[in-house]
């Protein structure tokens, strides 16, 4: 388990594979963009990391609030904030990997 007094469905396996994926990813966008290899990927591990910490970091709040869920629209799925807040972490990092391209 990565974190499971905060986030108990995350593991490291889990973490291994986002990065690992993000960093492929990244690669195969940096040669479409003519960007070096090694930049694109580290860029993309970057990323999917931060990703990961604003996960965790909405989770956080939630337990501390007392919340399983941060609202009923998407049921079982943690609520709105939890389908955006890795999303909303890691877009200023992505952000500035475009405008670095």
């Amino acid at each position: 388990k990565l974190a499971p007094a905060v986030s108990p469905g995350k593991t490291w396996e889990g973490v291994t594979g986002g990065v690992l994926l993000a960093a492929a990813v990244a690669a195969g966008a940096g040669q479409v963009l003519a960007l070096p290899l090694g930049a694109s990927m580290a860029l993309g591990a970057v990323t999917a990391l931060v990703s990961v910490l604003g996960d965790l970091t909405e989770s956080m709040f939630k337990r501390n609030a007392g919340l399983k869920d941060s609202g009923s629209l998407f049921p079982g799925h943690g609520g709105v904030l939890d389908r955006l807040d890795a999303l909303t972490s890691s877009l200023p990092v992505a952000a500035l990997v475009v405008n670095w391209a």
